[in-house]
């Protein structure tokens, strides 16, 4: 379930009136509302007629009741890091627009000016036809030209992402790393956490990926000037190839290899994109992209726990193989799949 921390007097204004129809949809699609009040102030305005939360709650069967903080709630507006522990929630703080923005862009995390709030933020995305042969220049940069909102978390799962070769070079290879730099914000103040899950390919030897493994880790770490932690998961993985980031929900129809591994300009064969932000399609009936991307996480959160555990049984093999920024016991650190 999607939280949303907001101060009382937003909520009501969001309730009482038009001015944010997104928020005020969201609000009413399995959202916990999570609020800057105490249970007796709650409780009183649950029962008020006149109360916004009130009408509100009475003219949206689907909203689910809002819990309140209080004390907690403060105690996270004094420690902003907290906000980590929460990296696919939303807080809409009482702080000024550009503080507010300010931490946004630090942690990676939705993080909202009560007093000039974005009614757009988790609308917008694309979705691209590619042709065979398509000459892309940029490559990945290029294809995901699209704004992006603030992350601090990717994973990329395809389970064939490395079983392809293009003249001799391995494309999974050669598009993980553009399509990392495509998705990486600029700046951010925390470490940036990656996990790529997918097989380790037929032909390629435990060996081989060891040595392999340490060139794209050093390349991946060049890209930006703050740490960047990644874990390669070579396990079993959805079917489904799936990129998700804390607002981002996307997938490809035949996998990420999308460029030739000898030529990153180059589309390797008819294929399509999809990249939306978690509730671009709140107005749709169905699931939204993020109980979508919710739902991708848990079964990938699955997959890995199962290489995990058979690691920590039998050691790195041929059959499940964790490199990287993992914990010292190999289960995995990024924060999207904890």
């Amino acid at each position: 379930m999607f939280n949303v921390y907001c101060e009382r007097e937003i909520f009501e204004d969001i309730c009482l009136f038009d001015d944010y129809p997104n928020w005020k949809k969201i609000f009413t699609n399995q959202t916990q509302v999570l609020l800057n009040m105490s249970d007796d102030e709650l409780n009183d305005e649950l029962m008020n007629p006149e109360s916004p939360i009130f009408l509100f709650q009475n003219a949206n069967a689907g909203a689910v009741v809002p819990k309140a903080l209080d004390g907690q709630f403060r105690a996270l507006k004094e420690n902003i890091p907290d906000i980590l522990n929460h990296p696919r929630d939303a807080f809409i703080f009482d702080f000024e627009p550009d503080d507010a923005d300010k931490i946004a862009k630090d942690f990676g995390i939705a993080v909202f000016s009560s007093k000039n709030l974005n009614d757009t933020f988790f609308t917008g995305g694309f979705f691209k036809e590619l042709e065979q042969n398509q000459h892309i220049p940029g490559g990945w940069k290029s294809l995901i030209s699209i704004d992006l909102p603030v992350s601090n978390s990717l994973i990329v799962s395809d389970d064939y992402f490395f079983e392809n070769e293009d003249n001799g070079i391995n494309c999974g290879l050669t598009n993980v790393t553009r399509l990392i730099d495509a998705f990486l914000p600029d700046n951010i103040k925390v470490d940036y956490h990656i996990t790529v899950i997918a097989p380790k390919g037929n032909k390629n030897s435990r060996a081989w990926w060891i040595k392999k493994f340490g060139i794209l880790k050093a390349e991946v770490t060049r890209l930006r000037p703050y740490t960047i932690n990644i874990e390669m998961v070579f396990a079993d993985t959805t079917h489904k190839r799936r990129i998700i980031s804390n607002y981002i929900n996307g997938w490809t129809d035949k996998g990420f290899c999308i460029f030739r591994g000898d030529n990153c300009e180059k589309v390797r064969g008819v294929n399509d994109i999809h990249i939306y932000r978690v509730f671009d399609n709140i107005n749709n009936s169905g699931d939204t992209h993020y109980t979508s991307a919710s739902n991708g996480i848990e079964q990938i959160k699955h997959h890995c726990t199962n290489a995990v555990k058979y690691i920590q049984n039998q050691g790195d093999s041929e059959h499940a193989m964790i490199f990287g920024d993992c914990n010292k016991d190999k289960s995995i650190k990024n924060r999207l799949l904890n």
